[in-house]
């Protein structure tokens, strides 16, 4: 088991605006303003895939139970759903003109929002 820190998620050059870990702590997915969403094992702090999709920062992302898809929300006004065993978005939601600032998932329910208000 590593211990994880900032600079143990080598190969973010800008800031992080997102994290999000399965609820198992096998996977850990980082939002950046560079646009990408990189994926980690935290238990041997391996970066194991960066996806390429957005065009602007991540502002939120969640994760499923057991760490196979992503979704994430960004300043585009884009949500994407990343399925991380097949490496790609699988569907886009244009939701807005403006940013998506954050998303909550329930059983039945992605909720989201374009404002910090």
């Amino acid at each position: 088991m590593c211990i994880l820190s900032a600079s143990s998620l080598s190969g973010n050059r800008d800031s992080i605006y997102s994290l999000a870990m399965n609820q198992i702590g096998t996977v850990i997915v980082s939002g950046s303003t560079e646009k990408v969403l990189r994926v980690w094992d935290p238990r041997f702090c391996t970066k194991l895939m960066k996806l390429r999709g957005h065009t602007d920062n991540i502002k939120a992302l969640v994760l499923n139970r057991d760490g196979t898809q992503c979704l994430s929300a960004s300043s585009d006004g884009t949500i994407k759903l990343w399925s991380l065993g097949q490496q790609r978005c699988v569907q886009t939601f244009r939701v807005h003109k403006e940013g998506v600032w954050a998303l909550l998932v329930t059983t039945r329910t992605i909720a989201y929002t374009n404002s910090l208000y």
